[in-house]
């Protein structure tokens, strides 16, 4: 049986324990792993034998990557939370990336290796040929034009190595932004869903009990009603009936009988509202009211709007249309929230719809502040945002846009610095699910 590969290795420099610890909880243990709290000790431990790999945190990066950056053995470099650094060396390799915490380690260790082992082949393929090279000048002069050759296909090869690595950097690359960006679309969902849950839940315990206010809520105005009757009857003593304390006590209860009946009435509404926006027992594709789910929004997000913000509705005459009715929702609360923390003191939100040929259009307008030009076409990238830390996390416009994508639809904005940004939703009227 052929000698099994000798395990490869991994320096890690952190001063920080708690680095350490989730270093070594992510590392497959087939990997020898060798630690150092401070570059003093790495750097001994580099001397007595290169490792396969380095992973240092950033403060172990700001103080040692400019000593190796020269070393023509150095292995590749992973930098947990530091800066992306990238370090020629002749003969090297620049640092693979750098890594916004030591949870990305996994996805980063296999491609690393792979292109440690890489250049281990390319230093030992060059050893053979310059081997080969020196034998055959020693035994006869002829043998130079073979030896050019092996050596154009030496550099040919250390070419395709390294233009295998650079594909192989840029396909982690891109299936990192990928499986980031599902990863936030995946969360987003279920929050929404999680959103729905609560939503219906809640409408469902407030529907018996408001049932038995607006019960009694009526009970109560009848009761008043007969109570008048009784009172203005001749069989009700005169003084009854022109006592002026029972007149105001009268008044009082009718006046907040009517407050109650109100107040039921706009809490009934509210769960509506709730109902219609949750809409959980319609997650299979479905023709929808789009008024509907933009009045049911409206109620959710009142509170961003109320005594600053001032909602014209322009509704068109347009057909119902084939949606998934949760995730239009989302799209249009996104929208309104944007809308209104556009505008900086009152102001006015427009919403418009109308039917374009096969399309629905959906029209948003704001008076907000506008969208700069040089940014307008970068407010779709996932985690973009021009709001204060804590107020955005530039997902909703990116979710928006590939909600509505997936609806075969589209997302079109017009903006004018300093008059405002109106949103155009085009939906196609018959559904198409996505390839």
């Amino acid at each position: 049986m052929p000698d099994s590969p000798p395990a490869e290795k991994l320096l890690l420099v952190s001063s920080n324990p708690a680095v350490l610890a989730q270093v070594r909880s992510l590392v497959n243990a087939n990997l020898q792993v060798q630690e150092a709290t401070d570059t003093e000790s790495a750097r001994r431990l580099y001397q007595q034998e290169i490792p396969d790999l380095i992973v240092l945190d950033a403060a172990a990066g700001a103080q040692w990557l400019s000593e190796i950056a020269d070393d023509a053995h150095r292995p590749p470099v992973l930098v947990i939370g530091g800066p992306a650094v990238r370090l020629g060396a002749p003969g090297g390799v620049g640092a693979f990336g750098s890594l916004a915490s030591a949870a990305e380690l996994p996805a980063w260790l296999g491609p690393a290796l792979r292109y440690r082992r890489l250049q281990r082949e390319y230093a030992q393929v060059r050893e053979e040929a310059e081997k080969v090279h020196a034998e055959m000048l020693a035994s006869y002069g002829k043998v130079w034009e073979h030896s050019h050759a092996l050596e154009e296909e030496v550099k040919r090869r250390t070419i395709e190595l390294r233009q295998h690595a650079d594909d192989l950097e840029r396909q982690v690359e891109e299936r990192t932004a990928a499986l980031r960006q599902s990863n936030t679309q995946l969360v987003q969902q279920e929050k929404m869903a999680a959103l729905g849950s609560l939503v219906t839940g809640i409408a469902h315990e407030l529907h018996t009990p408001i049932g038995a206010i607006t019960s009694n809520s009526d009970n109560l105005a009848r009761s008043l009603t007969r109570l008048r009757d009784l009172i203005a009857s001749d069989a009700c003593p005169e003084s009854f009936r022109d006592n002026s304390d029972l007149k105001r006590v009268l008044a009082i209860t009718d006046e907040i009988s009517r407050a109650n009946h109100l107040a039921c009435e706009r809490i009934i509404g509210i769960v509506r509202s709730l109902r219609n926006f949750a809409r959980l027992d319609e997650a299979e594709v479905r023709s929808v009211n789009l008024h509907e789910g933009i009045d049911s929004t409206l109620t959710l997000v009142h509170h961003e709007l109320r005594n600053r913000v001032t909602v014209k509705r322009e509704y068109g005459d347009i057909p119902p249309v084939a949606c998934h009715p949760n995730q239009l929702n989302q799209v249009l609360m996104n929208m309104l929230v944007n809308a209104s923390h556009a505008i900086a003191g009152k102001g006015t939100i427009t919403i418009r719809t109308y039917r374009d040929g096969p399309m629905v259009k959906i029209q948003i307008s704001d008076t907000g502040s506008g969208i700069a030009p040089e940014i307008l076409p970068r407010i779709f990238d996932t985690g973009f945002t021009t709001k204060k830390a804590g107020v955005g996390t530039g997902l909703g416009l990116a979710i928006s846009q590939k909600i509505i994508r997936d609806h075969r639809g589209r997302i079109d904005v017009e903006s004018v610095v300093g008059q405002g940004t109106t949103f155009t939703i085009s939906l196609p009227l018959e559904w198409k699910a996505p390839s």
